[in-house]
């Protein structure tokens, strides 16, 4: 019996490695103005990944912030944006994505699969597989004209215990390292300016506010660039192993994979009903944050807490008043056992 050529024995075994894929992702540049950063931040968004799925952007995204907060935010118009390292998830960033069907059974299919593709009883596109994946498919079709038979390209395949699924996860969390997370700079909000949990947890348990915050397309304004966050008890699925082997670039593989860290959650955080913008700074030093301008006709709206004090409510309002006449002033109260935003003053 002819064994399987040592070529072809060797690309199905070399197979890609994310963590390859995930070195043509670089950090942004460094920001010297406001408009600069839109730009940049626009640019290096992880965005538009097959990956994680779209929803429709709200018209306003909410920051929940505790009073002193809020105050600090107004006064200088500046809004902080924080590495994961900071949060209050100990798992943020650490979740890698799995292949389903695994990579582990995928390489023992593949051969099968591209030889059956060979010979016309399985459908694939030979236009979009991977280079190496289409030099084996072309060595199998030369090999089938020249004689050869399907047994000889599925004996002595690839052994089924290679675990390539931890090779991967290992080598991904190497390239990937601490600094990806203590550079990352991210912006969380939400669409929901009425939840009690997180007027309790981020809100100082109802005492802070709430600012809500518009967008501008014609100034490239960061928010544009938010993306909710996908929440499962499961780990996110990146692809099939197939697909892996068969179609996945490195640009592709490596915008996925950086996108199933940064945007899904466990499923017990799903009441944040979180959205988020990203962009990441290596100029920082250790700092774990930065704060950064926004425009003050982004700011669409300051809601005070059900337990907010008046005499700091009296003067946040002054402050409003006078720099973000647009603004408008809001304020939560009980409904028959909800919370709701009323407008009784109006804008600012």
């Amino acid at each position: 019996m002819r064994t399987i050529p040592p070529e072809i024995n060797a690309a199905i075994c070399n197979n890609h490695s994310i963590a390859s894929a995930l070195g043509e992702l670089q950090p942004a540049p460094d920001i010297d103005t406001l408009r600069t950063f839109r730009k940049i931040s626009k640019q290096s968004s992880v965005l538009n990944s097959p990956f994680v799925p779209s929803m429709q952007l709200p018209s306003t995204l909410y920051k929940y912030v505790t009073a002193d907060t809020a105050k600090i935010v107004l006064q200088s118009g500046k809004l902080r944006w924080s590495s994961p390292l900071l949060f209050n998830d100990p798992i943020e960033f650490r979740r890698l994505p799995r292949f389903d069907p695994p990579l582990k059974q995928a390489i023992n299919d593949l051969p099968k699969l591209l030889v059956e593709a060979a010979l016309g009883t399985r459908q694939i596109d030979p236009a979009r597989l991977t280079p190496m994946t289409r030099q084996m498919y072309d060595m199998i079709r030369f090999g089938l004209s020249q004689g050869m038979t399907p047994n000889d390209f599925l004996d002595n395949g690839p052994e089924e215990n290679r675990e390539l699924d931890e090779i991967h996860d290992a080598m991904t969390r190497t390239h990937l390292g601490r600094a990806f997370a203590a550079q990352a700079r991210v912006m969380c909000l939400t669409a929901n300016p009425v939840n009690p949990a997180m007027w309790a947890n981020y809100a100082s348990n109802g005492s802070g506010c709430v600012l809500g915050f518009r967008h501008i397309p014609a100034e490239n304004t960061p928010f544009l660039e938010c993306r909710s966050v996908r929440y499962s008890s499961e780990l996110p699925i990146l692809c099939s192993g197939l697909d892996f082997y068969l179609y996945a670039d490195k640009h592709t593989i490596g915008q996925g994979v950086v996108s199933a860290i940064c945007y899904t959650k466990r499923e017990e955080w799903r009441y944040e009903e979180e959205w988020r913008a990203i962009t990441w700074r290596d100029n920082e030093g250790d700092a774990l944050f930065g704060d950064y301008p926004f425009l003050p006709d982004e700011l669409e709206s300051v809601t005070f807490g059900l337990k907010s004090e008046p005499q700091h409510r009296t003067k946040l309002i002054d402050w409003v008043r006078c720099h973000y006449p647009q603004c408008l002033i809001q304020q939560i109260e009980l409904d028959r056992g909800e919370l709701i935003c009323t407008s009784a003053q109006s804008r600012a």
